[in-house]
């Protein structure tokens, strides 16, 4: 009989079975319980008391879960904008590299998602909805001056914000677009990246808005144990020095169809040397 208490190696195997029990997460799929209980069995107890505490609270939402998350988004953008817009044109979020390189992205799956299940929407909501696709095209002329129109930019995950940032600037310098007829849409935004965008004035919408797994959930002498407990794991598993504690440090617990570089790396980092993968690679 094992207990919570239990830190022998089938007591910690049988902690991990309970949580990805509670988190819904199939214990055979894609080998992620594999690879979490081989994390699990690198880490001393402290770290391993850790990297149970942060899991519990990761959020992990794939392509099934954003057609159930598609009509709330829809919704939001519906009761803020229903009296003054009438046609929204919706493009994928990409900056001007991914345009001129064709390259594939996140927002391309989200747009397909949206496209594909308009016609579950509200008839009051879809009729206002224009697919466009390719980035920028199909906008009318003088669109600045074309009121009860707006471009939405869809994605996935916000995360620092510095890509919705980058996107936005380049169709307002490109294609002089005022930021003001622009709006983002997204099913999860770190805060920082909210609050990015929100200070330049582009309207996010999204589902869920997360904090900092360690630094906007722990405090005083607590918070710097976490922290220091997570760099001797990143210590541990060769992190570089850019992709500590996530990109620009956003300590992000999130998946979405693919792990954001914003989450912490031993979720999603691979290294060969020391035949680590995260449970979630990138």
């Amino acid at each position: 009989m094992t207990t919570a208490k239990d830190d022998s190696p089938i007591g910690v195997i049988k902690k991990a079975e309970a949580l990805f029990l509670s988190k819904g997460w199939s214990i055979d799929e894609e080998k992620s319980f594999e690879r979490f209980c081989s994390t699990l069995s690198i880490l001393n107890k402290e770290q391993r008391d850790l990297y149970f505490k942060l899991t519990k609270r990761f959020l992990r939402i794939d392509g099934i879960e954003y057609k159930r998350r598609i009509p709330d988004l829809f919704y939001q953008l519906f009761t803020r904008f229903s009296d003054t817009i009438n046609r929204f044109y919706i493009y994928p979020l990409l900056i001007k590299k991914d345009i001129e390189n064709s390259e594939p992205k996140s927002s391309d799956d989200v747009y397909c998602a949206m496209k594909s299940n308009q016609y579950d929407l509200d008839g009051d909501i879809y009729k206002k909805l224009k697919f466009v696709g390719k980035p920028y095209q199909g906008l009318p002329a003088n669109f600045n001056e074309k009121e009860g129109s707006m471009i939405l930019l869809v994605d996935d995950f916000i995360g620092t914000g510095d890509t919705a940032i980058s996107a936005v600037d380049y169709l307002c310098s490109e294609h002089k677009i005022l930021v003001d007829k622009l709006t983002i849409l997204s099913f999860v935004a770190l805060r920082q990246g909210y609050l990015s965008l929100r200070d330049k004035g582009i309207n996010l919408i999204t589902n869920i808005v997360v904090n900092k797994g360690i630094s906007d959930n722990y405090y005083g002498d607590v918070k710097a144990t976490c922290i220091t407990t997570m760099e001797s794991i990143e210590d541990l598993i060769n992190v570089k020095e850019k992709n500590r504690f996530g990109y620009k440090k956003s300590e992000a617990l999130v998946k979405m169809e693919g792990t954001p570089n914003n989450t912490f790396p031993v979720y999603w980092i691979i290294n060969e040397k020391l035949n680590f993968m995260g449970v979630f690679p990138r």
